[in-house]
């Protein structure tokens, strides 16, 4: 049986129902209760039973412009309305530049403008109540802050367009100092992300080419979570925010064979790959760090292990995930109806796919005849993503498309490269501003290594201080200051009564949430040792790993969309920090603090112009 009390939105600042059972919000009362019992409900004395409204409704004004379009192209001050939609919404884009935020001004708008009889109320349409309204009008209008003055809404049916409250914006929402908002969000992005979580539980922010609309806070990251696939997208999600179709390839959006190939055969081999990556990642570090006992040796910028010996191939994989960037920030600057014909003349995709493709063609050409003459049994097939995407677009039916594989080859790389020279970054300065932090990782290095026999995947699980140290830098630093990437598929009312429309890019502030006090003591702490203290605890020895998601861990994402790669790339990562810390001392020129990171956007970066010092370790 349902147990309802009545809370009051944040948002809306009206009460709503909700269901402690189920979790189940709504804004009309649950048609099985009676007036009396409805008045018995927990908090309905408080949120109910006060002046104003009836319980659910709300109270509202706007600013009404028709056209010709209209379904009464008519108003009070013009018998016949002869303008189109566009000069309608021009029309009130003039009135928002005047009205900047001030209520009185509203007011006084609408009541000389307002093309319906609200106008002899300065616009002020009463209380009204679920179902009363244009649905749109009353979904925007739920979506409130009390007194908030909303950008333009263009009504779905034939009525006109109206400016009524709307989703709380970081910046302005007007017309156009809206695109100062998103410069500013390029250099600024944290302290923005920042100050919308402190100040509600869903805000917007201006982007170059969208808006988005971030969520704050742990429940509201769950929240975003749960939503299923065809609600709310976090494949469309990431198609639109990097133009996939045009950065990369349009078949990789409709044939993910490489995603499939991560989840469920990369994950499953870890213990069969980890040889390769040891002996990949020891001949890279000695031929990229090739200090000695005696003198410390500078590298400057991004640490990036090149795994892999064809040096042409790791330049093509480097420059694409470059590239994707670029792209991605071209497109940001191209009007959306302009895209479809500027994306495709982007060279850079496929320039990084022509040179890549001489390259593993002759592999795709052999692994197909063998796999062609031997069939899905063969004994010794290779047990890379290659294979296993492969295997996996012949099991689609698409037999062995060579564009989509090579395309693939690259995509991996991009995903892989980009994120884990990023990660693994952050943590080594963090190293070097604490050199104190390494022998604790060193003697547990040399410790598992020696109960275990060696390197294996097995080992690498024991390494919880590693692990740890490496979460806790993810936690402090990240990639990126959001995530849980999602699009709206259809129109969509949160919990707190935020409506969502259709198309909307919303996600979580991953930052802020990591250094919030309320889900970690001393966030702004750096505490190498949080996590494996954490797992030292009764029931929790398996939490807490650096592979682990929740609402108040958002790194890797949360949920089924969390980064399938995420099992490889910890593994990774922590072969890299056991090496390093067994082969060498590090530190900043004169034990200098870590450098703080560089934001551009989004992107979390560690400073690209610090020197690490490095000396090979002494070893009696």
């Amino acid at each position: 049986m349902p147990s309802w009390e009545v809370r009051m939105s944040n948002s809306r600042k009206v009460p709503y129902y909700y269901d402690t059972q189920s979790g189940q919000s709504v804004w009309d009362p649950p048609e099985e209760l009676t007036q009396e019992q409805l008045h018995a409900l927990p908090g309905a004395k408080q949120y109910l039973l006060g002046e104003g409204g009836k319980p659910a409704q709300v109270r509202a004004s706007h600013l009404l412009v028709k056209h010709s379009g209209s379904r009464r192209p008519s108003s009070w001050k013009e018998p016949k309305i002869t303008r189109s939609k566009e000069e309608a919404i021009e029309i009130l884009q003039g009135y928002a530049a005047e009205i900047s935020g001030s209520t009185e001004k509203f007011k006084e708008l609408a009541s000389v403008h307002s093309d319906d009889s609200s106008h002899a109320n300065n616009g002020d349409l009463g209380w009204f109540g679920p179902g009363q309204m244009q649905k749109p009008f009353q979904e925007a209008t739920y979506a409130l802050e009390v007194g908030q003055i909303s950008d333009i809404l263009a009504l779905y049916s034939s009525y006109g367009g109206g400016i009524i409250l709307h989703i709380p914006t970081i910046g302005t929402s007007l017309p156009i100092l809206s695109y100062v908002g998103a410069f500013r969000f390029i250099h600024h992005a944290r302290d923005l992300l920042q100050e919308g979580y402190d100040k509600y539980r869903v805000f917007r922010i201006p982007m170059i080419d969208r808006w988005l609309v971030v969520v704050s806070g742990a429940e509201m990251n769950e929240e975003l979570r749960k939503f299923p696939d065809d609600q709310m997208s976090f494949e469309h999600a990431v198609e639109e925010m990097v133009h996939t179709n045009w950065t990369i390839q349009p078949d990789i959006s409709r044939y993910p064979v490489h995603v499939t190939a991560i989840k469920e055969k990369l994950t499953r081999n870890l213990a069969v790959v980890t040889p390769a990556i040891v002996n990949e990642v020891q001949l890279a570090m000695d031929e990229l760090i090739p200090a000695t006992e005696k003198e410390w040796l500078p590298v400057t910028g991004l640490f990036i292990l090149d795994e892999g010996r064809n040096k042409e191939y790791l330049d093509i994989a480097v420059g694409f995930s470059n590239d994707v960037i670029k792209g991605t920030a071209v497109l940001a600057f191209v009007p959306a109806f302009l895209q479809p014909i500027v994306g495709p003349l982007l060279p850079w995709p496929r320039w990084a796919k022509r040179r890549m493709h001489p390259i593993v063609k002759p592999m795709l050409d052999e692994r197909r005849n063998q796999l062609d003459q031997q069939g899905e049994g063969q004994a010794d097939k290779p047990n890379d993503c290659l294979q296993w995407s492969m295997e996996e677009a012949r099991l689609r039916g698409l037999g062995h498309p060579e564009d989509l594989l090579v395309q693939i080859i690259l995509v991996l790389n991009f995903t892989a490269l980009h994120t884990s020279t990023i990660s693994f970054t952050h943590a080594l300065f963090h190293l070097a501003a604490n050199p104190v932090y390494i022998q604790p990782l060193r003697e547990e290095a040399e410790r598992v290594l020696q109960a275990e026999g060696g390197w294996s995947k097995a080992a690498l699980g024991r390494m919880t201080k590693i692990d740890s140290f490496l979460k806790e830098s993810q936690r402090a630093n990240g990639v990126a200051g959001i995530s849980i990437f999602r699009r709206a598929m259809k129109d969509v009312t949160l919990s707190d009564g935020t409506y969502i429309p259709k198309g909307t890019i919303l996600a979580a502030a991953t930052t802020s949430t990591h250094h919030d006090e309320r889900n970690y003591e001393n966030p702004d702490v750096f505490d190498p040792l949080r996590y494996s203290r954490l797992r030292e605890r009764e029931n929790e020895s398996t939490k807490h790993h650096y592979v682990s998601t929740s609402a108040k861990d958002i790194g890797f994402g949360h949920g089924k969309h969390a980064c399938p790669g995420r099992f490889f790339a910890a593994n990774e990562l922590k072969l890299m920090m056991a090496n390093l810390v067994l082969k060498y001392d590090v530190k900043f020129q004169d034990e200098g603090q870590r450098p703080e990171n560089e934001w551009l956007s989004i992107n979390v970066m560690p400073c690209q112009t610090a020197q690490v010092l490095f000396r090979r370790r002494a070893v009696s």
